[in-house]
């Protein structure tokens, strides 16, 4: 059996502790991430989705958002060096992530409206 196709691997990827096991369980989570963030643009900047700059400003923040996704990896690499436990320690930092990154948006959307009076 190839490398990566095994059963477990394909249903649980948050169980293999190696670096590629840890890829591959936050790139599970980025598209529930990138999917809150759509969804908080779509109810909070849905008016002004006609605008071309709007485009321009909310493609510069998705790809910011999603390189500070990356992050999540790293800070759960060096909380498991610690001692943290890793399944724990990744929920925790994928909500609070997630959290403090929907108040970016917020802010970014309402600085976006503000500059625009």
């Amino acid at each position: 059996m190839a490398v990566g196709t095994e059963p477990d691997a394909l249903v649980s990827p948050t169980a293999d502790d190696s670096a590629r096991g840890v890829f591959l369980a936050w790139e599970w989570l980025r598209l529930p991430y990138n999917v809150v963030l759509a969804l908080v643009v779509l109810v909070l900047g849905g008016t002004d989705l006609s605008d071309p700059k709007f485009w321009g400003f909310l493609f510069r923040g998705a790809v910011g958002a999603n390189l500070y996704f990356c992050l999540g990896q790293v800070v759960e690499g060096y909380l498991s060096l610690l001692g943290a436990n890793r399944e724990i320690t990744r929920r925790v930092v994928f909500v609070c992530g997630l959290f403090l990154a929907c108040l970016l948006v917020f802010f970014s959307l309402l600085g976006w409206r503000m500059a625009r009076f």
